[in-house]
């Protein structure tokens, strides 16, 4: 089960690490412990709507899954 997750997410962001994630979404990653590229990263939109949706769709796959395997 968690390798047809971590496929899944490959799959749709393209890596496992939050710089290849950031590179998916918003076309670059930024360096959020600098507070120009934080400040930046945030009016993006980084916690408002991007990060929630990808941890949201994320958490709804894990939920298909468990439920698939339901029984197995």
């Amino acid at each position: 089960m968690a390798d047809e997750l971590l496929r899944r997410f490959v799959d749709e962001f393209g890596s496992l690490t939050c710089r290849g994630v950031q590179e998916k979404i918003f076309g670059r990653s930024f360096n959020v412990k600098d507070p120009r590229e934080r400040e930046e990263f945030e009016r993006a939109g980084g916690h408002k709507d991007k990060c929630p949706t990808v941890v949201g769709k994320v958490a709804r796959w894990a939920v298909e899954i468990l439920m698939g395997h339901e029984g197995s």
